[in-house]
């Protein structure tokens, strides 16, 4: 898909995760420090020279990324910055199948200790793949190649004994 004359990557399909719903009443609101609207979708947080922390909301967490990384427009940045997340979600997934199927758990919502999976597999995430390993993912233009790279990395890992304390 194009816009303007900057190809705009897929969305990756998670099956776990969900991303909050913008303006969603159970998510705690906080004025974002550059636009100054009440959000509940943060995008970054940074120290102002006051030493405090701010938050900044993710519409304007998008606009710093286009400007920051020379997108042209704000759909490509979007889904390229959209990209850093979701990639290791899906690493994260990943691992949550292998851990259900090994459990014979044949559902993720009876899975008693889903977040100790997904907390345990970020950590393996960053151990396998250096800085550059995740932005060559990020890059890739097919989710099934991203499956593909990420399930050929997990046959180096001994799966069971890092699944033993779960």
């Amino acid at each position: 898909m194009r816009k303007g004359s900057e190809k705009v990557i897929p969305a990756i399909v998670l099956k776990y995760y969900k991303t909050p719903k913008k303006n969603d009443s159970s998510m705690p609101f906080f004025k974002c420090a550059w636009c100054l609207e009440l959000r509940n979708r943060t995008g970054g947080g940074f120290i102002d020279n006051k030493g405090k922390t701010q938050q900044i909301c993710e519409t304007c967490a998008i606009w710093q990324y286009r400007e920051d990384n020379n997108f042209k427009t704000i759909d490509a940045a979007e889904a390229r910055r959209r990209r850093i997340f979701d990639v290791g979600y899906l690493f994260n997934e990943s691992v949550l199948d292998i851990y259900l199927n090994k459990q014979s758990i044949a559902n993720f919502y009876y899975c008693q200790n889903a977040d100790d999976v997904f907390i345990k597999a970020s950590q393996l995430y960053n151990d396998l793949f250096s800085k550059e390993d995740k932005i060559r993912l990020e890059d890739m233009w097919s989710q099934k190649d991203i499956e593909s790279e990420i399930n050929k990395r997990l046959l180096s890992v001994d799966l069971d004994r890092f699944f033993s304390d779960l």
